[in-house]
């Protein structure tokens, strides 16, 4: 699931992504706008409802923006996650399958230079990979 919480400080939206998780039976979730500092490892913990997650988050300039990337490890093994200026990308394998995917969360800015400079810098990272 990809989501633009527009900040995840209050209680509501927690817990409807909470929600979102059991209901739809969600291995992962991608989120924009998280608006807070820090690693958030004990609030994706309880999206889930057990101990078996993990996430990568990154935030910006005065926590106005922050994306973050969480799923059950039950079903992701995480091989490698790189952190950029408006990105997360994660590697790994899904259970029960050998093959690698890429997830890629974006939270591309809003004035057309920066959303430029943004994707030359994903392609960059393609052509390496």
């Amino acid at each position: 699931m990809s989501f633009n919480s527009r900040g995840l400080g209050g209680a509501g939206k927690s817990n409807y992504i909470k929600e979102l998780v059991i209901k739809e039976e969600l291995d992962m979730v991608c989120i924009q706008e998280t608006k807070q500092e820090g690693i958030m490892l004990n609030l994706c913990k309880s999206w889930w409802g057990c101990n078996s997650v993990e996430c990568v988050s990154t935030i910006e300039q005065n926590r106005a923006d922050g994306i973050l990337i969480a799923w059950n490890t039950l079903n992701f093994n995480l091989t490698k996650s790189e952190c950029g200026k408006g990105f997360i990308i994660i590697k790994g394998k899904w259970r029960d399958s050998s093959e690698c995917t890429t997830i890629v969360n974006v939270y591309s800015p809003c004035e057309t230079n920066d959303k430029r400079v943004l994707w030359e810098e994903l392609i960059n990272r393609k052509r390496v990979d």
